[in-house]
Parts: structure tokens; C-alpha cells; sequence
């Protein structure tokens, strides 16, 4: 597991108990990341706040070595909310994910067509990752054709994912989803 990283910027302050993180900025994703947080120096607890904007989740897949031709991109905005230990690395939280334009293809989605594409995406719902997995449990799942949310003015449908990822090859994913009512006139 690797991650590339092209600028890093902020304040980290360090005392006897706590590691304190405020306001690192960290390009990545052709967006940028800000963390807040703090790790307890005496039993590792570790607490962090992560915001993404303006990210993509093909650069991301190929930033932290998840693929090297993503079958998938999106434009999104991202909040995680995590709590756990570094050494070892073991997080879960809470996350939120703001997307447009998903589109999914057959392939590498930057030299195949899309098979499918969706204006606008919602996802909530808790992640955890340890140095060798990460699982998701998004909850709440929307797609809209309307990128703006306006109640009463956009078609919705609702669902849920969940899956795993390996980051040890051979990089094994499983997905589950599920919608109650999927309005295919969204899928484009």
C-alpha cells in the first residue's frame, strides 16, 4: 500500500501528551484534504477530522495505489469523521461523500465509455481500515438527476453499498448494494 502525496502543509503541534494537528492541507485526489485532529502520545488514541473538496475518485484510486486504471471516477466533496490507534493503524468512523457526475465503464473510464453515469450522489455511513483492508457500510445512498438537492425538483432513488477493499494483491473487492426502488430513467 502506497500513497503519493504532492504538496503537505500545516500546523502540528507536539507536546508532552498530545500530538496536535490543525489545519494540514494536503493536495491529493486533484483536490485538497484538510485534517484536524490529535493523537494521545501515551496510549496512541487517535482522533481526526478529514475534509476533501474538489477530489476525484479516480485520482484518488491511483494516489493511494488502489488501481492503476480505475473503472470509476467522480467528482466529490468529503467529510470522515475517525477515531482509533496509528501504531497500529486501525480508524473507523463515520463518512460522508457529496458526488457528481459518477460514471462507471467496462474499463479504464479515461479510455473506455461509460456504461453508466449519474449526475448526482449522496453516500453516509461508517468506514473502517486497518494496513490491509477497508470496509464500508454507506447506509444511506441517493441518486439524483438534480445536482442541486432541490426538494420536489429532481428524481431520487435510495439505496445502500457496502464492501471491502484489500490494498494487498491481488486487491480484492466485494460490493453488496441494495435499492428499495431505483429509478432507471437516472442512469444515463
Amino acid at each position: 500500500f502506497m500513497n503519493q502525496l504532492y504538496s503537505l502543509s500545516g500546523g502540528v503541534h507536539i507536546n508532552n501528551d498530545e500530538i496536535k494537528i490543525r489545519d494540514v492541507f494536503v493536495e491529493l485526489g486533484d483536490g485538497i484534504a484538510t485534517i484536524n485532529g490529535s493523537i494521545q502520545r501515551n496510549n496512541n488514541a487517535t482522533v481526526l477530522d478529514i475534509t476533501g473538496r474538489d477530489q476525484n475518485l479516480y485520482e484518488l484510486s491511483q494516489d493511494f495505489d488502489l488501481s492503476p486504471a480505475p473503472w470509476l471516477t467522480m467528482g466529490m466533496d468529503t467529510n470522515i469523521h475517525l477515531t482509533g490507534t496509528l501504531f497500529p493503524m486501525v480508524l473507523s468512523g463515520e463518512l460522508e461523500i457529496n458526488g457528481h457526475e459518477l460514471s462507471v465503464s467496462s474499463g479504464d473510464i479515461r479510455t473506455k465509455d461509460a456504461m453508466l453515469s449519474i449526475p448526482s450522489t449522496l453516500l453516509k455511513g461508517s468506514v473502517a481500515f486497518d494496513k490491509d483492508h477497508l470496509v464500508y457500510d454507506m447506509q444511506d445512498w441517493r441518486l439524483s438527476d438534480n445536482p442541486s438537492r432541490v426538494y420536489g425538483d429532481s428524481r431520487d432513488s435510495i439505496g445502500s453499498v457496502k464492501g471491502e477493499l484489500s490494498f494487498q494483491l491481488p486487491n480484492e473487492t466485494l460490493i453488496d448494494y441494495h435499492f428499495d426502488q431505483l429509478d432507471c430513467s437516472l442512469l444515463k
